[in-house]
Parts: C-alpha cells; structure tokens; sequence
C-alpha cells in the first residue's frame, strides 16, 4: 500500500493511515529482528532500535515532506544500518585443554 501510495503521488505528503504504513512496516520489522536476536542471543541490536526510534521521531515531519523524499530517507537509514558485522576474532581460534586457570586459546 505505500508503495502504490508513493507511485500514485510522488511529490504529496502522506497521512494517515499511508505514512503509518510507509514508516510502520521497517519499524515493525527492526523491533520484531531485534526482539527476536534478544531472545536467541541474549544481546539486542542497539543500532537496529535506534533507527527503528528515529523512524517513529519522523511521523510528525512524514507528514510535511513528499512521499519521495521520506521514502528516500528511510531507504537511506535502512541502507545505513544494513552492513556486515564485524569479524569475529575467536571464529577460527581453538580452546587448549588444561585447568581453568591455564586454559588459553591458540590461533
């Protein structure tokens, strides 16, 4: 729906229900992604809730700028957050054996 909202009428404003579902839908989705990795990880995703909040703080201005241009900018935020993580400096490590206190890891 926001799409063929933001096909139809590029340069207007979204309301309503349009500007809930435009930036509704990637908040849902960052809170629903981070809750999820919480539960399976025990560690939320900071930045993912971050820019879900920004999201929310845009409504009152979605509402006063083109579709295009809030569409754009949350394309943009999406884009900005979606990047790899970074590497793991224990993934190819392995655990020597030993008591607690001498055990170490070797690369």
């Amino acid at each position: 729906v926001g799409d063929d909202l933001l096909i139809g009428e590029p340069g207007r404003p979204l309301h309503g229900v349009g500007l809930a579902m435009v930036l509704g839908g990637p908040v849902l989705y960052l809170v629903g992604e981070s809750l999820f990795r919480l539960r399976v990880t025990g560690a939320a995703n900071v930045e993912r809730l971050a820019v879900a909040a920004i999201l929310v703080l845009l409504a009152p201005l979605g509402a006063q700028i083109s579709a295009l241009a809030l569409s754009a900018t949350i394309a943009a935020l999406l884009g900005a957050q979606a990047r790899p993580p970074a590497p793991d400096p224990f993934a190819n490590a392995r655990f020597v054996e030993g008591t607690a206190a001498e055990g170490r890891y070797d690369s």
